[in-house]
């Protein structure tokens, strides 16, 4: 699959947002596709998206993300983005002076799954806890995974687009 790049011999970039409303971590399982479609189609945006977050099935992030991709932000004015690798992990990141914002991801720096996972994305308790990331973030680790939080706390969701 050519890259992502946007570029003359590439597709224009996929697009990725942060959600407006922050969630606590019952998610109702990992329905956080929906809450990414909802509002997708609230900012006519084109095409599906998926959350960036994992579970027990959903164990790596090249399991949400395209193989050698460019995810660019939709949202105007906010120029954060990130690319992939061929093995559809994130391997650059630049956070375009972006503030603080945190997303549910479930993910390790390693982008794997991590054991803080709210129990599946379905309790709102701060007797489990769910790992996060930053749009702020200086490097891809930090972005992906910069630290966990009890899951009766909020975040976003990140939601990347699906290829067309």
């Amino acid at each position: 699959m050519p890259p992502m790049g946007g570029g003359p011999s590439g597709p224009p970039p996929l697009l990725a947002f942060v959600t407006s409303t922050p969630l606590a971590g019952n998610l109702s399982g990992i329905s956080g596709d929906s809450h990414c479609n909802t509002e997708a189609t609230s900012l006519s945006l084109p095409g599906t998206y998926k959350a960036l977050l994992l579970d027990s099935t959903l164990t790596d992030v090249n399991m949400v993300l395209q193989p050698d991709a460019v995810y660019a932000n939709a949202e105007p004015g906010m120029p954060w983005s990130f690319t992939t690798d061929s093995l559809m992990h994130i391997n650059s990141y630049n956070n375009g002076g972006a503030s603080p914002t945190f997303f549910w991801t479930g993910a390790t720096t390693g982008q794997v799954k991590d054991i803080d996972i709210c129990s599946n994305w379905t309790y709102n308790t701060s007797g489990y806890s769910g790992a996060y990331g930053n749009l702020s973030a200086s490097n891809v680790s930090d972005f992906i995974s910069v630290g966990s939080q009890n899951c009766d706390q909020t975040a976003k969701l990140l939601c990347v687009q699906n290829p067309p």
